[in-house]
């Protein structure tokens, strides 16, 4: 729980046992509990912001607090009515729960010497038609995110984690079939990296990397590695996949629903192979139009000062199999780094020839040993550049997104494996963080050879 809504709880919890003593005692602390239970409900509605799983609290704390005036102005009564009581206990220990249990979580703070920066462009494909949504057959719109190193005068000011606040809770909620409700907090949640401030002015070209998300996904499913990234020097551009993202919320407040019908579940297997092989080669296309509009100036910020000769390209599932497609068929890729890449989708001529370029794959322990990990395994057969598959135990497809910090119940919802989100994020950030710096950098570490200790990962022969 964030600190105001500590306080509350503590404070509410006070009042509501403040019957059980002695009338001196209950008449003495009236009015302490009342300022603090008035000062605490201030600070977190103003500061933190209110939020839907603290609705039981809420009503303890007034009540307790209208309780404490009275008994502060007035001599307590005896007769304190304990099933009523009972009742506020009740109303205060459920709140307190459900703030446990889904909270307003903490992420991860990026690792590297320079403050971080983000902002947010809307990119137009005039060349490519819009396949997907209610009404398909308009120029693809994207949203693409950047993350960057900033400039260190610049104030630091760190901005939401998600875009567009309840609206995107919702849509998330509908397509995880959750109430609507139960995700309106996620716009309260805050990274790291402040908007739209000043990039450093270090001179020399940026690395890039390029972020694609999974199906259902969406670009800041991942910020947590993309600050960290930034942070150590790279330039993170994310894409919003249209219609294959859980929700893409643009610039000027639109948002825009998946689309269920682009990978069709309730269909022969012929059908949806098809579906599956246009969606990633979709996403393969939208990561090389990003890079287009990068080198174009899409970010003035940034404008002439990108390496996009040799690009990082990482991505998760559906954006694994997308990088693995872009980086065979686009020289602008230096090095690919997959988590549980989805290459079921790729054609086999792709994975026959395999890849030029430097290949890491992780895969959840829930991927290991499937036919996706077969097709995986051919791949890295096939490939003429370094390549390596890792092996996270007590992982599943999700851990290496964010959504594990979402609750302390992760495990038990299903969105995470039985080791710890932040050890598995700092385990993803470490090896993709070494991969690159190796491959794109010229480091002089190699992960494979040198692996971040990290007893999980287990590197294939």
């Amino acid at each position: 729980m964030r600190p105001a809504e500590f306080v509350l709880l503590v404070v509410t919890v006070v009042g509501v046992v403040r019957p059980a003593t002695s009338l001196v005692v209950r008449r003495s602390i009236a009015w302490p509990v009342a300022a603090a239970a008035t000062i605490a409900a201030v600070a977190h509605l103003t500061v933190e912001g209110a939020r839907w799983q603290l609705t039981p609290l809420y009503l303890a704390a007034a009540v307790v607090l209208l309780i404490s005036l009275a008994d502060a102005v007035r001599p307590p009564n005896a007769a304190s009515g304990r099933v009523g009581w009972l009742l506020l206990g009740a109303l205060a220990a459920t709140g307190g729960v459900l703030g446990w249990a889904l909270p307003v979580p903490a992420l991860p703070a990026p690792t590297g010497p320079q403050p971080v920066g983000t902002t947010v462009v809307s990119l137009t494909d005039p060349e490519r038609r819009a396949g997907y949504g209610a009404e398909p057959g308009g120029a693809r719109e994207l949203a693409l995110q950047v993350w960057y190193p900033a400039d260190p005068q610049e104030p630091v000011a760190p901005g939401a984690w998600v875009p567009a606040g309840a609206r995107f809770g919702r849509q998330a909620a509908a397509w995880l079939g959750m109430p609507s409700f139960v995700l309106d907090h996620v716009g309260l949640v805050r990274g790291h990296a402040t908007d739209d401030v000043a990039a450093s002015p270090e001179p020399g070209p940026l690395p890039v990397v390029v972020y694609s998300h999974g199906w259902g996904g969406f670009r800041t499913i991942q910020s947590g590695l993309a600050e960290d990234l930034a942070s150590r020097g790279y330039v993170v551009a994310a894409l919003d996949h249209t219609h294959g993202a859980v929700a893409t919320a643009f610039p000027d407040g639109q948002v825009v629903p998946i689309d269920p019908a682009a990978l069709p579940s309730e269909t022969g297997p012929e059908i949806y192979d098809a579906a599956a092989e246009r969606l990633v080669a979709t996403f393969a296309a939208d990561v090389a139009f990003a890079l287009d509009e990068l080198d174009a100036g899409a970010v003035p910020m940034l404008a002439g000062r990108l390496d996009l000769d040799a690009v990082g390209i990482v991505g998760h599932s559906t954006g694994g199999g997308a990088a693995v497609r872009f980086c065979a068929e686009d020289r602008r890729c230096g090095a690919v780094v997959g988590f549980d890449p989805w290459v079921e989708p790729v054609p086999d001529d792709i994975l026959g020839h395999g890849l030029d370029v430097p290949f890491l794959a992780l895969r959840s322990e829930e991927w290991v040993g499937n036919d996706n990990d077969a097709r995986l395994r051919r791949l890295r057969a096939s490939s003429n550049g370094p390549s390596g598959l890792v092996a996270v135990a007590g992982t599943t497809h999700r851990d290496v997104t964010l959504l594990p910090f979402l609750s302390p119940l992760s495990h038990r919802l299903g969105l995470a494996g039985v080791t710890p989100g932040e050890r598995t994020h700092a385990l993803t950030t470490e090896w993709t963080a070494a991969w690159l710096d190796h491959h794109l950098r010229g480091a002089l570490r190699d992960p494979l050879l040198d692996p971040p200790a990290y007893r999980e990962a287990q590197v294939d022969g």
